[in-house]
């Protein structure tokens, strides 16, 4: 028997009648009700919300907005992405329409109940769950040494997703992700320019602590925090400054600096960071044993992944 939309909020409904479903569980709930794949490509997402009665799924290059969704006559609806948009993109943004349709429809069902105004911000959640399911993301983030340009290649998301993903999922090692990045996509004045580059994204989970030293928090010290430049003599500046991963050991944690190159131009630094106990986990990154910037004590050995 095929499920359908109309199930799946029911159902909903049924285990959960007086209360409101995180994003991250509603995502886990939907994986396994729908056995959506591991890391769903366009063409599985069209087929499922189709065969599940969500509605047919399309690209156009007539609309603004990254993805869209309206009611379609004999019930269903017409989902519609814009198709110049990076592959990476249409997926998320297809399953962001996704969670807009289960909220709408469970309204529909539970009378007087009104739509969220924070739906757009679950929506973004409830996408990047769907899309980074932790079964695959989990094994992959630590066998690739939680490295954000890679996993963002493999998901198919946005470096800020994939960010802000690590922090959700891993419980272990505790870390520190931090984005820096120009917030309104505009271009550099040169193309090492970095003056601009602000932290869009920064998570730290349970455990990491409160870094003060030059790695993560530059000559000012302090905490980063959102919207901030890149402190001067940081890790990140360093990446920025010269174009290159570097990587550090200080004050008690290990960090990695990475520059996102595109076009030729600096766009984005990722840092990771991670207490000192745990610094090997960051070895696949270290593509090099002779890259620049390494300070203190030398890489550990691999074998020592530091207690879990």
């Amino acid at each position: 028997m095929n499920r359908t939309r109309e199930d799946f909020c029911r159902a909903l409904l049924e285990d959960y009648p007086c209360e409101a479903l995180d994003p991250e569980r509603l995502a886990t709930r939907f994986v396994r009700y729908f056995e959506v794949p591991a890391r769903p490509t366009i063409e599985q997402l069209k087929a499922l919300l189709k065969r599940t009665g969500f509605g047919e799924v399309s690209g156009t290059r007539h609309i603004d907005a990254k993805g869209i969704h309206f009611s379609a006559p004999g019930g269903g609806y017409d989902i519609h992405y814009r198709e110049d948009l990076w592959e990476g993109t249409r997926d998320y943004s297809v399953v962001h329409e996704t969670y807009e349709i289960i909220h709408e429809t469970l309204c529909d069902m539970h009378s007087g109940s009104q739509p969220d105004r924070d739906v757009c911000t679950q929506a973004e959640r409830f996408a990047a769950a769907v899309l980074m399911q932790p079964r695959a993301f989990e094994p992959l983030a630590l066998e690739w040494g939680l490295d954000v340009l890679r996993l963002h290649k493999a998901f198919r998301c946005s470096y800020a997703a994939v960010t802000i993903r690590l922090a959700e999922v891993l419980r272990q090692p505790p870390l520190m992700a931090i984005l820096y990045a120009r917030p309104d996509g505009r271009n550099p004045r040169d193309r090492a320019d970095h003056s601009d580059l602000r932290a869009i994204v920064v998570r730290r989970t349970r455990g990491f602590g409160t870094p003060r030293g030059f790695p993560i928090c530059g000559d000012r010290g302090g905490i980063p925090r959102r919207g901030r430049l890149i402190p001067d003599g940081s890790l990140a500046e360093q990446a920025a400054r010269y174009g290159t991963a570097r990587y550090a050991q200080d004050g008690g944690y290990a960090a990695i600096a990475r520059p996102v190159i595109r076009k030729g131009e600096l766009a984005r630094v990722v840092v990771i960071a991670v207490p000192e106990s745990f610094s090997a986990v960051l070895g696949p990154q270290m593509v090099a044993s002779d890259m620049p910037g390494r300070r203190r004590r030398p890489m550990p050995a691999m074998a020592a992944v530091g207690p879990w």
